[in-house]
């Protein structure tokens, strides 16, 4: 399922909840690698990595998207060079790049010498042609979840260096229409009591094996009731947060639905010192979409309904339900997924999800799936689909299972693009 379908099933989580997904997310043994979407953050953060890694001379160099993009895009790059200065931060807003459904922003942030440590929560809405647009974030969470500055991890992406990954959701809200202009508002809070970091979580991840939840629990209550800010993963506030109580006349409710920076400044743990917005504006992009919308293909196995397909320059994203007519097609350990082709060339995948009809709200089988545009030298016309299905058999633990694809050919079907 997508995000925002998710979001329309499930009522929101409470921070508390959040906070223990988090720790249990943290605590995992991982037995199986996964493939993960690249998204133009992460890939910057690996050349990063990768240029420090191959020489030893100091590197200053202005961070950008362009160091991951292909040169093809870089006109549709919108140059910011914004800058803001306080008491206790210098910040450059660089540059960013939006296909008009996701947008990638590339920034710096610098602690000034002698200044004390502060905690940055930044804030991101849009709009376009005057209308509010629902964003949500893909990945940047180790930056939009707060950077304390000084930083106290190593980052990745080099010190000072942040990027993040935007995608715009279009269940509730209608998508782009134009241009996009992009505010990120920044909360700069100071601590107001001393800082401690968890020990049982030093390493990463949460050693659960060293402490009982409830016990676990406790330490954030009683950091608090002693006036202590007690960190997380070395920098993470998620846990503490997450077990403040809420202040008079406020339910407790209420307040976990609260951004995280308000609740730790109502906490009075922390200080609201600084707040400042900066806004950019990036071009209308090509878009197109199914030519024809919620159009039924059937086939003897299920009706498949497009519910939605949106390509632009640099990802196709796609939704489709199913109403099974072979209740015994799929067995326990095999999903139904569908590779997408232009000119019988097929498009690679980032990511792909499915759910069958016992895990869906509406009892249909579902399936989601984001594709690499990229590499297409225009925007195709139209959009061949070969449903295949996927069995994955386990092996033994620590070991990747074995994949067998069948394809089913006679259930391709191409959808006309429309702009």
């Amino acid at each position: 399922m997508k995000l925002d379908d998710l979001k329309r099933a499930y009522p929101p989580v409470s921070e508390m909840g959040h906070a223990q997904f988090v720790r249990t997310l943290n605590g995992l043994k991982e037995e199986e690698p996964m493939k993960k979407r690249l998204t133009l953050s992460l890939a910057l953060a690996i050349v990063l990595i990768l240029a420090l890694a191959a020489s030893a001379v100091a590197i200053v160099a202005r961070y950008s998207v362009k160091d991951s993009l292909d040169p093809k895009f870089a006109d549709q790059v919108t140059e910011i060079n914004d800058n803001y200065e306080n008491d206790w931060l210098k910040l450059s807003l660089n540059d960013a790049i939006s296909d008009g459904s996701r947008m990638t922003v590339a920034l710096s942030m610098a602690h000034k010498a002698g200044a004390d440590e502060v905690y940055v929560f930044p804030i991101i809405t849009a709009q376009s042609e005057g209308q509010k647009l629902d964003v949500d974030l893909e990945s940047g969470f180790e930056f939009f979840d707060g950077a304390w500055l000084p930083e106290k991890v190593e980052n990745p992406a080099g010190p000072g260096n942040y990027a993040a990954d935007f995608y715009i959701m279009e269940d509730v809200l209608p998508g782009a229409q134009g241009d996009i202009t992009w505010t990120l508002t920044f909360h700069v809070l100071k601590p107001n009591w001393p800082l401690e970091v968890d020990q049982y979580s030093t390493k990463g991840y949460y050693e659960s094996d060293k402490i009982k939840h409830e016990d676990y629990e406790q330490l954030f209550r009683d950091a608090y009731k002693n006036k202590k800010i007690l960190l997380t993963y070395n920098d993470a506030t998620v846990e503490y947060s997450a077990y403040l109580p809420a202040p008079e006349g406020i339910s407790q409710d209420e307040f976990h639905r609260m951004r995280e920076w308000e609740r730790l400044v109502r906490s009075g743990a922390f200080d609201e010192v600084d707040r400042f917005s900066r806004s950019f504006t990036t071009q209308k992009a090509d878009r197109a979409d199914a030519e024809a919308a919620d159009k039924v293909y059937h086939f003897p196995e299920y009706d498949i309904t497009i519910k939605s397909l949106v390509a632009t320059r640099m990802n196709m994203d796609v939704t489709f339900s199913l109403d099974m007519k072979k209740a015994d097609l799929l067995g326990e350990d095999e999903r139904l997924y569908f590779e997408a082709r232009v000119n019988g060339t097929k498009i690679q995948y980032s990511a792909l999800s499915s759910g069958k009809p016992d895990e869906t709200e509406d009892g249909k089988y579902s399936f989601m799936g984001i594709y690499d545009m990229k590499p297409l030298d225009a925007m195709p016309n139209e959009i061949t689909f070969v449903p295949y299905i996927q069995k994955l058999t386990p092996t033994t633990p620590g070991e990747n299972p074995i994949i067998e694809d069948t394809y089913l050919a006679d259930n391709a079907f191409t959808v006309k693009l429309g702009q």
